[in-house]
């Protein structure tokens, strides 16, 4: 079982037939290879897609001191954990206890007029909470940068790489990594609707935000931007 970066490591050293490593920082090539590249790769990987198993939410502090240059009354740093985006701002843990927040980024900071926020956002996990597809799938995305950097195996990492992604027709979304999404959308928690008005943006638009409450008929309309309704899901450029 995959418990530490080491391992993960010496999983793709054994793919590309290299000899394992005892420490990931060890002076050998492998070694300088795997100190330098893998947590970079890690990161990418991890921080590619919205895995289930890696989403967080933190509550972020405000700084003492807001810069001069944020153009709202707060600004935050983004979490220290964050390897790819953050998915949601609001004013709570739980998403249906919570409003959300209107957000600008400005020189690295998330700046914002609330004094309370909390992020749902994609973070670093260790390596022993990773799914073992997920192992497979890092396991193979390594092996390649090390067949071509250590072994200096050009097809060999080709190869990886296509088993990692698929084809170049497929844009990095096929392959292994193809695989593991679907894996993970078969594990993560169902979605639902917090209330009758949050279908979705498709169902939305098809019947209206419901203006005559529970119990409404489903009326297929699409309010206009300003009015008193919902907002569209029509995008009117320059506000026409």
């Amino acid at each position: 079982m995959v418990q530490t970066a080491l391992d993960v490591c010496n999983l793709a050293l054994g793919r590309i037939g290299g000899v394992q490593i005892d420490a990931i920082d060890e002076t050998t090539p492998a070694g300088a290879y795997c100190i330098v590249e893998y947590p970079q790769c890690r990161d990418w990987l991890i921080g590619k897609y919205r895995w289930s198993f890696a989403v967080g939410v933190a509550q972020l502090s405000p700084l003492a001191v807001t810069p001069p240059d944020c153009p709202r009354t707060h600004a935050y740093n983004p979490p220290a954990d964050i390897v790819g985006a953050i998915f949601d701002y609001r004013t709570a843990a739980q998403k249906n206890a919570a409003s959300s927040l209107n957000t600008e980024m400005a020189n690295g900071l998330i700046c914002c007029d609330s004094p309370l926020m909390f992020v749902e956002y994609t973070r670093r996990v260790p390596e022993n909470t990773w799914p073992s597809w997920f192992v497979e799938l890092a396991r193979i995305v390594f092996a390649s940068g090390l067949a071509s950097s250590v072994a200096q195996n050009q097809g060999l990492a080709a190869a990886l790489w296509q088993t990692a992604f698929g084809s170049p027709q497929e844009g990095l979304e096929g392959g292994l990594y193809g695989q593991a999404r679907n894996e993970d959308s078969r594990n993560a928690p169902r979605r639902e609707a917090f209330a009758w008005w949050d279908d979705g943006a498709l169902v939305n638009a098809r019947y209206g935000w419901g203006w005559l409450g529970p119990g409404r008929l489903e009326i297929p309309f699409v309010a206009l931007p300003g009015n008193w309704g919902p907002p569209s899901f029509i995008n009117f450029p320059d506000g026409g």
